[in-house]
């Protein structure tokens, strides 16, 4: 690929989103970004990588917070902010070396936001082909998969709304927003891949 890619994909719960960014990221023959970010920071920090994804894509709570303030700012430490904020700088240390790569989530679009050939995409999917998709991959029952897909949402919304510029749902904020329900994962991908080639990005 002759000039850097970087694609940035958002998604609700349940939609396949990951997956479809990993098959993209496959067929573009270009770097995937996902939780695979925090066994590299874990490396670099020392730290477990499952203390990382505690607090991987949450916004601070508010009740363990440490606010200092000083007479010109004031300065919120949090776990959740910390690796937020590390989370992106390594993003963009990817991006600045040149590397072209799939992001998922992350508020990818507000990191990289500076880079030319940026394209955002939102995925999503019916409510109801969601809660089947993660009764199936995470073993719940339909109740618990219908919370499930509730409660990562709001907390995708709330991330990206604390660190991004638009609200999470927006079409302003995205190239293309596209429901996974009818074409499935592999689909969903190729058409991904033929909206790029007709933008002749690739």
């Amino acid at each position: 690929m002759e000039k850097q890619l970087l694609v940035t994909i958002s998604r609700t719960y349940g939609s396949g989103g990951k997956v479809i960014g990993e098959r993209l990221a496959e067929m573009l023959g270009i770097g995937f970004l996902d939780r695979e970010i925090l066994d590299h920071m874990s490396k670099e920090l020392g730290i477990d990588p499952e203390v990382l994804r505690e607090y991987d894509e949450k916004v601070p709570n508010r009740f363990m917070s440490r606010t200092v303030r000083t007479m010109n700012t004031t300065v919120t430490n949090s776990p959740e902010k910390i690796v937020a904020e590390a989370q992106s700088e390594y993003i963009r240390k990817q991006a600045k070396a040149g590397k072209s790569f799939v992001l998922i989530g992350r508020a990818g679009s507000e990191v990289l936001k500076d880079y030319p050939y940026l394209v955002r995409f939102f995925i999503t999917g019916r409510i109801e082909n969601r809660i089947s998709r993660i009764m199936e991959v995470r073993h719940m029952d339909y109740d618990e998969a219908k919370k499930a897909v509730r409660r990562h949402d709001r907390s995708r919304r709330a991330y990206h709304n604390a660190y991004g510029s638009g609200k999470w749902e927006s079409p302003d904020n995205y190239e293309l927003i596209l429901s996974s329900s009818d074409l499935g994962v592999e689909r969903t991908a190729r058409y991904l891949y033929d909206y790029l080639k007709l933008r002749e990005l690739i």
